[in-house]
This record gives structure tokens, sequence and C-alpha cells, in this order.
């Protein structure tokens, strides 16, 4: 292929070789089919790929495990088994596991493998750009499809690529052109503490194996453990978030590969989910620049209760910048039941969060709360009743239908009782048994809250339930057929509207239901302001694209964004 371009671009002497060595990978990389074979011969033979050129220029994953060789003698492939990882030890335990962790250096870290090339999802700079574009389209593309391949900056075109998504549905197609920085606020217009969010769920590999089915269409290699992981360590890599959020971690990972983050400047919490699970969430941060506060997890698996007997959890982070230690924030991440029919699940369990990041967030010295970042795969679009309820902050749920909490369905409804009274979690999102406290203005320590919750944790001694006889006003926090919470949450993305929604995951169609949540302002100081989020495609711009593939390592894309808290 390359001699070719090289042939034919050579007539233009307006452009110089050094574009062609420039360009060569990238247009391998657009090209659809298996690369042709290095065999084929030009007359000239100065133009003939030597197997060095071959090697370098391989077919769609450079420096990756699944790339093959194409030998410069001959067409047969070569597999590149010199870059395949150790087989990762299993060593699951049954037992919720939580706690912050620093994993000392192992062999495994100073492998080369750990080593990743630019992953092809990163824009690429290009010399004298518009220039070669015409080149390379009209020498060597096809004519009915060579205005799809190039995002040219400021030349959106979501049709174009939306055919390139769907000529393209091996799973190999690129999405440099769909993802890019999108800056919504100047950084520099307030002094500041900048600092960089991501969230991804990384897709358990115990997981994946136990659903394979969902993945029949995807190339084997893609799903393999050791060829995603490289995939996803080279896209963290590269955005380098100073707090990286993740759900799906499988526990037999955490020493074995997460470990490499330690090595990049990060500590983490883990949280594995209760039960037989073999994996769960985890926040790792960067130590030199953030400090843990404290931090707590939550089980939304509690005794007696059948809208929450699910084995999810979360955890829940309090930060404060290394260079101004008295301003303090949170960040919460959790991964919520999939069931796609049990919406009132998730909706109990995110009742369950949110009361939970209103004990932690609250500021007993000023009566405000700390801003507020939530993060995770909520398994909710941004048409369900969990969403509204997060970013409206309320929901009459009492007519909606008792599982999908929708309106427009017949059956039974939900009614005014949602959570049981004696969890005393109440429809304000707050613990009761914390609010004489609060109204009283008395600061307890977090281990006498922990004597005062209802909670059940597998790892706490818990008390037990006692059946209070409620007063008047206390029954009025309870049953009342309205969800409210006081944390004023808003999505970094938009998600669209009118067949121009984003999508994070492939679930029959393209859909949302990965989210960054961000508190807005509710006092002078402590303010987080969201400067710049990474775009997510849309669904008509995927098309039929599938992950994990060649160039990402989950069946979900990861959310990013840069915040600014104010000091």
């Amino acid at each position: 292929m390359l001699s070719v371009f090289m042939h034919k671009s050579l007539q233009t002497d307006s452009i110089l070789i050094n574009d062609f060595l420039r360009l060569a990978p990238i247009v391998s990389n657009k090209l659809s089919g298996p690369p042709r074979s290095c065999s084929y011969r030009q007359k000239d033979a100065k133009l003939r790929m030597s197997e060095q050129e071959c090697k370098r220029y391989k077919h769609n994953e450079p420096a990756t495990n699944s790339s093959a060789h194409l030998c410069a003698n001959c067409s047969r492939a070569e597999s590149n088994s010199a870059s395949r990882m150790p087989h990762e030890q299993v060593h699951n335990k049954n037992t919720a596991k939580e706690g912050i962790f620093v994993v000392n250096p192992v062999s495994l870290v100073q492998s080369p493998n750990f080593v990743t090339d630019i992953p092809l999802w990163q824009p690429v700079t290009l010399h004298n750009y518009n220039l070669i574009y015409g080149n390379i389209t009209h020498s060597i593309l096809q004519p009915n499809l060579y205005p799809n391949y190039f995002h040219r900056p400021g030349q959106e075109n979501h049709r174009q690529v939306h055919n390139f998504a769907k000529t393209y549905n091996d799973g190999e197609a690129s999405i440099n052109s769909l993802r890019h920085w999108e800056k919504l606020m100047n950084e520099n217009t307030m002094p500041g503490f900048n600092f960089t969010v991501m969230s991804y769920n990384v897709l358990a590999q115990d997981l994946l194996d136990q659903h394979m089915y969902l993945y029949a269409s995807h190339k084997k290699e893609s799903l393999k453990w050791h060829n995603r992981w490289k995939n996803l360590m080279s896209e963290i890599r590269h955005f380098k978030p100073d707090i990286l959020c993740l759900q799906e971690v499988q526990k037999s990972h955490l020493e074995t590969h997460f470990a490499v983050l330690e090595q990049l400047g990060y500590k983490g919490l883990y949280k594995q989910r209760t039960g037989a699970r073999t994996d769960g969430c985890a926040i790792y941060y960067k130590h030199n620049v953030l400090q843990l506060v404290e931090y707590t997890t939550v089980e939304y698996n509690q005794p007696n209760v059948r809208i929450l007997d699910r084995d999810n959890v979360a955890i829940i982070a309090k930060f404060s910048p290394i260079k101004f230690p008295t301003r303090k924030f949170v960040v919460a991440t959790t991964h919520l039941l999939y069931n796609p029919r049990r919406q009132d699940v998730r909706l109990a369990q995110i009742q369950l969060l949110l009361t939970e990041v209103d004990r932690i967030a609250y500021n007993p010295e000023s009566g405000y709360y700390v801003p507020v970042i939530v993060t995770g795969d909520l398994n909710s679009t941004p048409k369900s009743a969990v969403y509204k309820f997060i970013t409206e902050g309320k929901l009459q749920y009492e007519n909606l239908s008792s599982r999908s909490l929708t309106s427009d369905e017949s059956g039974p409804k939900t009614g005014k009782k949602f959570l049981p009274a004696f969890l005393r979690i109440t429809d304000q999102c707050q613990h009761a048994n914390l609010l004489p406290t609060r109204q009283n203005n008395a600061n307890i320590s977090r281990t006498e809250e922990l004597r005062l919750i209802e909670l059940k944790h597998s790892e706490r001694k818990n008390r037990q339930n006692d059946r209070y006889n409620m007063d008047e006003d206390d029954k009025k926090l309870f049953s009342s057929g309205i969800l409210t919470h006081r944390l004023a949450l808003k999505s970094v993305y938009e998600h669209g509207v009118d067949g121009n929604e984003e999508g994070t995951t492939f679930q029959n169609e393209w859909i949302s239901v990965d989210y960054i949540f961000f508190s807005h302002p509710q006092s002078d100081v402590d303010q987080v302001i969201l400067l710049e989020r990474y775009r997510l495609p849309t669904k008509a711009e995927l098309g039929d694209l599938r992950i994990p593939n060649g160039q990402l390592g989950s069946d979900h894309f990861s959310l990013v964004a840069k915040f600014q808290l104010q000091i």
C-alpha cells in the first residue's frame, strides 16, 4: 500500500518525503480489509518495501498484542508473540474487600509489555494538513469513499462519519474524528486548582468470559485480556487523570496489572462487590497532587429489603489539593444493577448512594456541602427516572409503574412506600438519625456517625435495627411519594436529543449509561467549574462500530472532564 501511495504521490513535487513517512501509518490504519501482501513488487526497485519497513507499517494495531507482522519476502503473517503478556493469576475470593492499597513494584511492572505506543484514537498533528489530505484522497482512495476518512478541523459532518463507521463494521474503525476536547470555559478567568477526572468501565475479563455471547461479532483477538489491557493502559497514560474512577475492576488483576498505576504516581481505593462477585469499583488518585482526607464504601445489599438485595457497591472519597489543604471536594463512583427491567432497584441504590454522599460532603461549620462529583456506570439512560432524579433533584414516584418507573404503562404502581422506614433513610436522601446533630450544630466524629446510621456493612459491626416509634414530624420524612436531594448535580455531557444522542456502550443499540455529574455552586467558595470535556460520539456517528476492538479495550467509552476548584 505504501508503495502505491509513494509511487502516485511523488508525481506531486510540492509534497515532501517526510509527509509520506508521517502519514503512512495513519493511512494504513484507515483503510479497510486485511493488509495486502508485502511481496507486491514495483518496477522501480527503489520503492520496494523492506522487511523492517513492512513491520513498521503493520496493519491496524501498532505495538499491540494482536498485531501481525507481514514479511517482505513472503505473504505469511507472523504472530507478534513477543508482546504477549503472561497469563494473569487467578485468586478470586468471595468475601468483600475494601481498603487503601499501595502495591510494591513487581517484575511485571518492569516488563516491556507495559511500554505502549501512542494509541490510534489520539489525534495526530499533520504537517501541511490540507495539501496532504487532498493528495491522499485523490491518489489512493476510491472516489466514493474518500470524503469520509479524515476529520478536517472545523468541518463537522455527522453523515459522512456515520457512513465511515457503517462501512467498517469489523470493529476496527478508528474513532479519531469522533472524540476531541471541547472547551467550555476559560481556565484563566479565576485562580483555582485544575484537575482531570476520568471514569471508565473497564469490563472485567471474568464478566466477558461469562457472557461471551454478547461479543459474538467481535474479533477474538480484541477480547483477550492481554490485548484489552494494553489498550486500556494506553488510554489512561494518554489522559493522565488526577482522579481515575473505574468500574468492573477484577480483583485478581489488582496486583498483576493495576499495580502499574503506582509507577505512574497513583494510590488506590478498591471495593469488591459483595457475595460471590469477582469485580468491583476503584478510585485512583495522584498522591503528589491530592491528599485523601477520608473515604467510605457503600454496599447496596441490605438485609430484609427486597428492593436492595443486589451485590452492587460504591466508593466515596474526600480529597484536598496538596497546595490548598483547606479546600475539599468529594468524588464518588459506583456501578448500579444491570437488569434493564429493574429501574426501581437502581433508584433505590442511587437513593442510598446520595444519602451517604450527603453525609460525607456536608460541612457542619458552614452548613453547606463541599463540591461533589459522582461518576460511574448507572445502567440508566438520560430518559430514565434515575437520571431525572439525579439531575433535577426531585422525583415524584408514587404513580410510576412499580418496576420500570415510567408513567405510560398499565399495571401496579410504586405507591408512596419505597424504602422501608427501618433503614432510616429519608425521602430527602439523608440519614434520619443524624438530622438532630445537624439541627443542633453538633460536630460528631465519623465513628459516632457509623454507630447511629442503620446501614448494614459486611466489614462493620452494625447495631440492630430498632423499630422506632415515630411521631408525626418523623413520619413526614418517609413514604411521601416524592424523592429529593440537596446536592444540585449536573451532567458533564449534554446527551443530545432527536437522534443526536451520545453513546457510551452498545446494548442492542448505542446508548448512554455512563456519567460524570458535578454539583452546582452553593456558596461563594469551594465551587467546582467544568472547564473541558472529552467529546462523546453520537449514535449516528457510531453506526455499526463495536467495542472492544483493536484500539479500545472495553465495551464502554471512557469519560474525561477537566474541572477547576476555585480557591
